[in-house]
C-alpha cells in the first residue's frame, strides 16, 4: 500500500530534509529569544521556508495525484507566504519593538488572501501530469504563472525595501548585521526566482533541487548572524544543526531499508546517536557556560581591580593634602619646643624640662611619620624627584652616627662606626635621599634594640665595584617571614608593637623605593629571634 503512494527518491527526501532543517534552525534562534517580537517573527519566516520545502519534497514522493495536487498547491502557497513574512520580519527587526500599522498591515495582506484564494480554486498557474521525468515530476505551467512571478516579485521587493530602510536607520554592530541579512536574503530570493521561474521552465524542472538547498543556507546563514550580534555561542549553533543534520538523515534512512533487521539495525543506530548527541550539547553547553562564567569573573575582578586603583589613588590624594596640613604645625611644635629647652625662652623647671622633651621627642616622631606618608603618596603617583650627584658616603655615614648619637645614648645603647680602608666610597646618589635611608635604618635599630649596642659598617666591594653600607644591632631579631614582609608597604614584624607602639610600617618601604631608584639593593638578615637584626645597602661607586 505504502509503494503505491510513496516513490522514494534521494531528491525528494533530500528536499524534506532541508525543510526540516530550516525549521530546526529557526527553532534554535526562537528558544534563544523567546521574549523578542524579532525572534518570533524569524521563526514564522523559517517555519514557512520549512513548509515550503517539505511541500515541495513529498510533491515529488507522493503518486497519488489528490495529494499531488495538494502538496504542489502548498508549495505555490508557501512561496507566496514566504515574502509577506520576510517582510513581517524585516519591520520587526530592530532592537525596539514597533507596533504595525493596521492600514498598511491591511494593504498588504488584503492582496496576499486574494491570491491565496485564487490558487486554491485554480489550477491556472500550474499542475502535475503525473509523469516522472528523471528525478522530478513533469509540470505544467498554466497562463497565470507570469502572474505568480509578479507578485512574488512584488511582495519580495517591499521585504527588500524594509530591510533597507532597517539598514540605514541603524548604526554600529546592528547596521552590520542588517547588511549581511539584506545581501542574503536578496542573493538567496534571487536564486530561487531564477531556478523555480526560469530555469525549471526553460531549462530542466530536475533543477529544482537547487532552491530548498539555496534557501537552506539563506536561512542558516541569518541564524548565525542574529546568534552572533547577539552575542551568544555560534559554537553551540553549529554543533546544534550538524546534530539535527545528522539524526533526520538517519531518520530518513528508515525509508530506504529492505528488512526488518536493517530496520532495527537503524533504529538502534538512530537511538544511540541521539543519546551520544544530547550528551555532546550538554557538554558544549556546561564548556560554553563555564567560559562565560570565568569572562564574568574576570570582567568583574578587572572592575574590581579598577575601583581599587581609583580608590588607592584618592587615598594617596588624601594622605599627601593630610601630610601637607600636618607637617606645618608639628614642625612648628618641634621647633618651638626644641627652642624651650634649648632655654631661649628662660630657664626651666626639671618636670618642665622633662615634659616639653616628652613633647619633642613625640612631635619629632610624628615629623618623619608624617613624610613617610609624604614621600608615599609621591612615589605611588610617580612624582618623587631625585637629583643625582657624586655623593661621599663616608662623610654623610659619620655625619649621620654623630647626629643620631646622641639618640642612642639617651637609651642606654652604644653606636660605634667601622670602615675599612680600601679607598674612595663616593656613589652617584641624592644626597637627601640616601641621608634618608641610613637615619631611618639606624633610627629602626635604636627602636626595637632594648639594650646592647649599634655597629654601623660601611665597606668597599672591589669586585662588584659597589660600596657596602650595614646597620648592625643586637636587638630583638626577626624570623624568616619576617624578613620576608619587612620591606612591604604598612608591614611591621608580629608583636612588635610590644617593643615599639609609634611606628607606621612605611620607612623600610620609602627606603626600598629610594634604593631601587639608584639601582642599588637593600636587604636585611638576622640569626632569629632575639639575635640581633642586620639591615645592608648596597651602591654603585661612582
Amino acid at each position: 500500500m505504502l509503494d503505491s503512494l510513496l516513490t522514494v527518491t534521494t531528491a525528494g527526501v533530500s528536499t524534506v530534509i532541508m525543510g526540516v532543517l530550516m525549521l530546526v534552525s529557526g527553532w534554535l534562534v526562537y528558544k534563544r529569544d523567546k521574549d523578542s517580537v524579532n525572534g518570533g517573527a524569524f521563526l514564522i519566516l523559517a517555519v514557512v521556508a520549512s513548509l515550503w520545502a517539505v511541500s515541495l519534497g513529498l510533491f515529488e514522493l507522493v503518486e497519488w495525484p489528490l495529494l499531488e495536487n495538494i502538496f504542489l498547491k502548498g508549495v505555490y502557497i508557501f512561496s507566496a507566504t514566504l515574502p509577506i513574512a520576510l517582510l513581517y520580519y524585516a519591520v520587526t527587526l530592530s532592537s525596539e519593538h514597533r507596533a504595525l500599522n493596521k492600514k498598511i498591515t491591511a494593504l498588504v495582506l488584503i492582496p496576499y488572501l486574494f491570491f491565496l484564494f485564487f490558487v486554491v480554486n485554480s489550477e491556472s498557474i500550474m499542475s502535475s501530469s503525473g509523469v516522472r521525468i528523471n528525478i522530478g515530476k513533469e509540470i505544467i505551467f498554466g497562463p497565470n504563472l507570469i502572474y505568480f512571478g509578479m507578485f512574488i516579485g512584488i511582495y519580495f521587493s517591499l521585504g527588500f525595501m524594509a530591510l533597507l530602510k532597517r539598514y540605514f536607520e541603524s548604526a554600529g554592530i546592528f547596521r552590520i548585521q542588517v547588511r549581511y541579512i539584506l545581501l542574503s536574503a536578496v542573493a538567496s530570493v534571487l536564486a530561487v526566482l531564477i531556478v523555480n521561474l526560469v530555469l525549471t521552465t526553460q531549462v530542466s524542472y530536475d533543477l529544482y533541487i537547487i532552491s530548498p538547498l539555496v534557501m537552506l543556507m539563506a536561512i542558516i546563514f541569518i541564524s548565525y548572524l542574529t546568534i552572533k550580534y547577539n552575542f551568544w555561542s555560534p559554537k553551540l549553533f553549529a554543533t546544534e544543526i550538524f546534530i539535527a543534520f545528522i539524526l533526520i538523515f538517519l531518520l530518513s534512512e528508515i525509508f530506504f531499508v529492505n528488512s526488518k533487521f536493517d530496520l532495527a539495525v537503524k533504529m538502534i543506530i538512530l537511538i544511540l546517536v541521539g543519546l551520544s548527541s544530547a550528551m555532546l550539547i550538554r557538554s558544549v553547553r556546561n564548556e560554553l557556560e563555564s567560559k562565560e562564567e570565568v569572562e564574568r569573573l574576570l570582567k568583574d575582578l578587572a572592575d574590581t581591580n579598577n575601583d581599587l586603583h581609583t580608590l588607592d589613588n584618592r587615598k594617596s590624594e588624601f594622605i599627601n593634602v593630610a601630610s601637607h596640613h600636618l607637617r606645618d604645625p608639628l614642625t612648628a611644635i618641634k621647633g618651638y619646643t626644641s627652642m624651650l629647652l634649648e632655654g631661649s625662652f628662660g630657664t626651666l623647671t626639671a618636670s618642665s624640662a622633662e615634659a616639653i622633651g616628652k613633647i619633642f621627642e613625640s612631635s619629632k616622631r610624628l615629623v618623619v611619620i608624617v613624610e613617610d606618608f609624604m614621600d608615599i603618596s609621591k612615589i605611588e603617583a610617580g612624582r618623587m624627584k631625585y637629583e643625582f650627584t657624586t655623593v661621599d658616603l663616608e662623610k654623610m655615614t659619620e655625619e649621620v652616627v654623630e647626629e643620631l648619637k646622641q639618640s642612642v645614648e639617651r637609651t642606654n645603647l652604644e653606636i660605634n662606626l667601622n670602615k675599612d680602608k680600601k679607598g674612595s666610597y663616593k656613589v652617584k646618589a641624592d644626597m637627601g635621599k640616601i641621608r634618608q635611608v641610613m637615619s631611618n635604618l639606624i633610627d629602626n635599630a635604636i627602636k626595637y634594640t632594648p639594650r646592647g649596642s649599634i655597629n654601623v659598617h660601611l665597606s668597599r666591594d672591589d669586585v662588584k665595584h659597589s660600596v657596602v653600607f650595614c646597620v648592625e644591632d643586637t636587638g630583638i631579631g626577626m624570623t624568616p617571614e619576617t624578613k620576608e614582609k619587612i620591606f612591604h608597604k604598612f608591614s611591621r614584624a608580629k608583636d612588635v608593637s610590644k617593643q615599639y607602639t609609634d611606628g607606621s610600617g612605611l620607612g623600610l618601604y620609602v627606603a626600598k623605593e629610594i634604593v631601587q631608584k639608584h639601582n642599588g639593593r637593600i636587604w636585611a638578615e638576622s640569626d632569629g629571634l632575639g639575635k640581633g637584626s642586620r639591615f645592608m645597602v648596597e651602591l654603585n661607586i661612582a
